[in-house]
C-alpha cells in the first residue's frame, strides 16, 4: 500500500479549515467576516456556532479568548459580539419599542 501523499494530507487539511469555506457556514451579515478571522484561527468555526449561548456567555466567552491570545481591536470586539448575539444568541429577543408607545422612565 502506497502512502498517501504530503500534498494530498495538507490540501485536506486546507480544504477542513479553510476560512472561504467556514464563512459558507455562518448566517450572512455584518461581523461575519471578522469572526471567521477572529476564530478560526484557533479552531472551526462549528465550535463557534454549534451551540447557541446568552448575550452574557457571549461576552465571557470574547474575554477568555483575549486572555488567551485573541488579537481584536476593541472595534472588532464589538462587531464580533453584535454579530454572535445577533445571530446565535439564545437570549430572548430584545425588540425596540414601537415607535408610537410612550418613553419609559426611571424616574420619580
Amino acid at each position: 500500500m502506497r502512502p498517501l501523499p504530503l500534498r494530498a494530507l495538507v490540501l485536506s487539511c486546507f480544504l477542513l479549515v479553510n476560512p472561504a469555506h467556514a464563512q459558507d457556514t455562518l448566517k450572512p451579515g455584518t461581523g461575519a467576516a471578522t469572526v471567521v478571522r477572529a476564530c478560526t484561527s484557533c479552531h472551526t468555526i462549528n465550535m463557534v456556532t454549534d451551540k447557541p449561548r446568552s448575550d452574557n456567555e457571549w461576552g465571557d466567552i470574547l474575554g477568555r479568548m483575549m486572555d488567551k491570545g485573541l488579537v481584536a481591536s476593541e472595534d472588532q470586539l464589538d462587531e464580533i459580539y453584535a454579530y454572535l448575539t445577533s445571530h446565535y444568541s439564545n437570549s430572548k429577543s430584545r425588540k425596540a419599542p414601537p415607535s408610537n408607545a410612550p418613553a419609559t422612565s426611571n424616574k420619580r
